[in-house]
Formats: C-alpha cells, sequence, structure tokens
C-alpha cells in the first residue's frame, strides 16, 4: 500500500476495499497483472447497480472498480460517525467497534429512505492518524457490520482517507455513502 502525505491528510492511495480483503474472505489481486470480469451477479439483483471490473485494472474479488446505477433518485448519506441514536459515542479507544457502528449507521439512513446496502454505489471511510498496523481492527469492525447487516462481496468502490482528526476527539473514523434507488 503507497501513501501520500500532506501536512493535514493522509491519503491511502489503495482503496479501503482492499482492507476488507481478509474479512470477507476474498483472494489478492493477481500476481499475474490486471484481469478483466465480468458484471458481478450481484449487479443485476441490487435494484439497477452493475458492478464491474474494467479491463486494464486489477481484479479484485471482494469489491468491483465501477459502479453503473440506473435508478431515478440519487441519495447522500452524511459521514456517519460511531454514535447510537442518542448521540453517545459507542466503542470509545475501539476502531473496530467504530467502524461497526458507521456501518450500521449507514444501513439505517438508508433503510430510513427505503434502501440497503445493495444500492450502495460508493463508500468513502475517513480514519483518524491512519496506519496500516490499524488494518486488522477496521477489517474486523468491517467483517462484524457485514455479518449483522448480511453484507455479501462484491463490494461497490470504496475509498479509504487517513485524516489528522474528526469533529470530536472521540471519533475515530467517518463513514459516507453514495446510493441509488429507483
Amino acid at each position: 500500500m503507497k501513501l501520500r502525505k500532506n501536512p493535514t491528510v493522509l491519503a491511502v492511495t489503495a482503496t479501503a476495499g482492499l482492507l476488507l480483503l481478509a474479512a470477507c474472505g476474498g483472494a489478492p489481486v493477481p500476481k499475474d497483472g490486471p484481469q478483466t470480469h465480468a458484471p458481478s451477479p450481484r449487479g443485476a439483483v441490487s435494484k439497477g447497480i452493475t458492478l464491474v471490473n474494467p479491463k486494464g485494472l486489477a481484479k479484485i474479488d471482494i469489491y468491483r472498480q465501477v459502479s453503473v446505477a440506473t435508478g431515478s433518485k440519487l441519495v447522500s448519506i452524511a459521514g456517519q460517525v460511531a454514535w447510537d441514536a442518542d448521540g453517545r459515542t459507542v466503542g470509545k479507544g475501539d476502531l473496530a467497534a467504530q467502524v461497526e457502528q458507521c456501518y450500521l449507521n449507514v444501513a439505517t439512513a438508508l433503510a430510513e429512505v427505503g434502501g440497503s446496502f445493495d444500492d450502495v454505489t460508493k463508500l468513502t471511510v475517513y480514519l483518524v492518524d491512519w496506519t496500516p498496523d490499524k488494518m486488522p481492527q477496521f477489517v474486523e469492525g468491517v467483517a462484524r457490520a457485514s455479518k449483522k447487516l448480511g453484507i455479501t462481496t462484491p463490494l461497490p468502490p470504496l475509498t479509504g482517507i487517513g485524516v489528522a482528526a474528526l469533529a470530536e476527539p472521540d471519533i475515530l473514523v467517518e463513514v459516507d455513502a453514495t446510493a441509488m434507488l429507483d
């Protein structure tokens, strides 16, 4: 994983989907280079969202590089942090617990407007003071949330960005989502 340093933001150039590899049992990028993929069967099931790996990009088993949405309602979910319904921080100091709560909150927001993770076209994850040694905790949180929510691979395109801080000192991660509903 290559990292670009910036005074305030550490941008992870590898997508966070790679971080999810172990959580969902995916295989690493093949050593023999890029491969192409047919659209995922999930695309036919997820109400107008087709996920593909374009020719010339690495094949990633756990997620697809591109999502094409053909629905009629664009939904933007604000960055969700590890707060319960009463605004209390869940999992202070525990990255895995906070990642899990963020994903559960995204699911709650989607459900309110008639959607689910099947409708998500893009996720962005902001992680405080990200370093690669935090990957196991991140993956654990995603795996726990995925199990509770019934999320299966492949996931939509997902980008992870390391940041110096978020809105409150106890918050370690924030997840925002874009979805397309019919």
